[in-house]
């Protein structure tokens, strides 16, 4: 009775009355409606009688030290842990170095084919004025630090809201992190609860998350990890033979670290303004320390062989300008997830050319984008699709509002 009063189906237990709902760990447990309800209050009593009639279940990095051991089990997280709870990596100086050569080289081979969009100059200049010091030069210290507290990154990323925020104090901090795990057994509907137990946010660039049955968790780590599962659920990547996967507007590379971890047979190759490039570079290298991460000015002289290149890389990291040499029907996968919504009519159609272009036969084309023009770019139900899709997938169940589709290049 309590099992289908308080958990979903998926965690209702056919067991001995008296332990049917104890469980090896607490991250097969996904609470229903009623037991969000109940969850919600429990927490809320713990904050405000502070631990003295019910203990907290949720932790905010930045606020309070979180000390949890994982060398052994414990039911209250998943164990073993996933291995993309990582420590801090040290990164080369000579690598941050390349950073701000391969930014150089960028602007350089910019081809300016079209102007750039109002939230294309938006984003340059915030990034400008938050990681560039006063002559030009990358400021290494910020680098390090980009995922820190910042309203102006915040305005980017839209990824760490107001609970790792110190100015908002801790009640509301705190309140919206109740929020965040609410929406976590939310999303349980929808993603498989392997994927969702095992994911959780990297502590680079001096992020804070809240802490949850031993994972971190964001608002933009649950987006990723939809869009994980869809992708998972529909596509079916080759065992053999090597996969290429591109993601057009990849940001910091969040939604690749994660992919990466369920396609290990591929290399990923990351598209964003070159601005954007020097934290995905960062934020990839922090990650994976041992993957090999082609920057452009590692490839530059390189281009015209891409298909010896993916062979050689697991991520390639390059700007929009370098698209256009991509060897044609050689790609199994491209992503875009709030990136080609935001951009003009010129640009929405270059990239769509340029991704059924570089698709293989079968291949597929993912998106999580806005539906409507509006003054910041042409919305996915205004797009002039090049070529033909067969759609294999599409929903609406994120809280962001957004359309997903997942279609197959025919022809």
């Amino acid at each position: 009775m309590i099992d289908k009063t308080i958990y979903q189906k998926q965690s209702q237990f056919l067991l001995h009355p008296w332990g049917g709902h104890r469980t090896p760990f607490q991250a097969i447990l996904l609470y229903n409606r009623f037991g969000r309800i109940i969850f919600a209050t429990k927490e809320f009593i713990a904050f405000l009688s502070k631990g003295k009639l019910a203990k907290k279940s949720i932790q905010l990095e930045g606020y309070e030290k979180i000390e949890q051991d994982f060398s052994k089990g414990n039911y209250t997280y998943l164990y073993p842990v996933s291995p993309m709870l990582n420590g801090k990596e040290d990164i080369d100086e000579n690598y941050l170095r390349e950073i701000e050569s391969s930014l150089e080289l960028a602007y350089i081979m910019e081809n300016n084919i079209f102007d750039k969009t109002k939230e294309w100059d938006r984003v340059t200049d915030v990034f400008k004025s938050l990681f560039f010091k006063d002559n030009g030069k990358i400021d290494l210290d910020k680098l390090r630090q980009f995922r820190a507290t910042s309203k102006r990154c915040e305005e980017v990323f839209g990824d760490q809201f107001y609970y790792v925020d110190q100015e908002v104090g801790y009640t509301k901090a705190y309140l919206k992190a109740i929020d965040l795990v609410l929406e976590y057994h939310r999303y349980s509907k929808v993603i498989k609860k392997e994927l969702l137990a095992s994911v959780s946010e990297s502590a680079v660039g001096g992020s804070a998350f809240v802490y949850y049955r031993g994972q971190y968790l964001s608002e933009k780590l649950l987006f990723h990890t939809l869009m994980v599962n869809d992708i998972l659920n529909h596509v079916d990547f080759s065992k053999e033979n090597r996969n290429i996967i591109v993601d057009i507007g990849s940001g910091y590379g969040g939604l690749d670290r994660l992919l990466s971890y369920y396609v290990p047979n591929a290399c990923f190759v990351l598209v964003d303004l070159p601005e954007t490039l020097l934290l995905t570079s960062y934020y990839i290298k922090y990650n994976f320390p041992n993957k090999k991460i082609a920057l452009l000015s590692d490839i530059a002289d390189r281009l015209d062989d891409f298909d010896s290149l993916v062979l050689e890389y697991d991520f390639i990291i390059i700007p929009p300008s370098v698209v256009e040499k991509i060897p044609s029907e050689s790609v199994d996968l491209v992503m875009n997830s709030a990136s080609l919504g935001f951009m003009q009519k010129d640009y929405v159609t270059y990239y769509l050319s340029h991704i059924y272009r570089m698709l293989r036969p079968l291949g597929h084309f993912y998106s999580l984008n806005k539906e409507y023009n509006d003054q910041l770019g042409i919305g996915f139900y205004s797009w002039n699709f090049e070529g033909s899709y067969l759609t294999k997938h599409m929903d609406y169940n994120n809280r962001f509002s957004y359309a997903q589709w997942l279609g197959q290049k025919i022809g």
